[in-house]
């Protein structure tokens, strides 16, 4: 498992997936498919400026956007929650699911790799 330790640059609850920001060191919520998410926090939700640690690669618990079944891919959704990934342009997947979530708010487990969602 890697995990490193960033500034939050806005809020960045626990569990929810994460891009870096701008300013270097910083990290913030991932909110579109499309986004460069580069890991998932841990257990330990931060407020901007707060120290947040980020699971860049290995298994981590993962806050579901919706329904994504076992074994698919997921990417970012509204609020840094995952939401099952469909390939597409820049589509940026960031894990796979090691187990089903059902509904929003579901706190899956999940294998984390960032990868790209190629259209075939």
């Amino acid at each position: 498992m890697l995990i490193k330790t960033y500034t939050a640059g806005g809020a960045v609850a626990r569990y929810r997936l994460a891009k870096f920001a701008a300013e270097a060191g910083k990290v913030l919520a991932s909110t579109a498919p499309t986004d460069e998410t580069v890991g998932v926090t841990t257990d330990i939700a931060a407020v901007e400026g707060e120290r947040v640690d980020l699971v860049h690669h290995g298994e981590a618990l993962v806050t579901a956007g919706g329904a994504i079944g076992q074994g698919k891919f997921f990417v970012a959704g509204a609020g840094g929650k995952a939401v099952q990934g469909e390939p597409g342009a820049g589509v940026r997947a960031i894990g796979m699911a090691l187990e089903p979530a059902s509904a929003d708010g579901d706190i899956f487990r999940a294998f984390i790799f960032p990868a790209v969602l190629a259209a075939s």
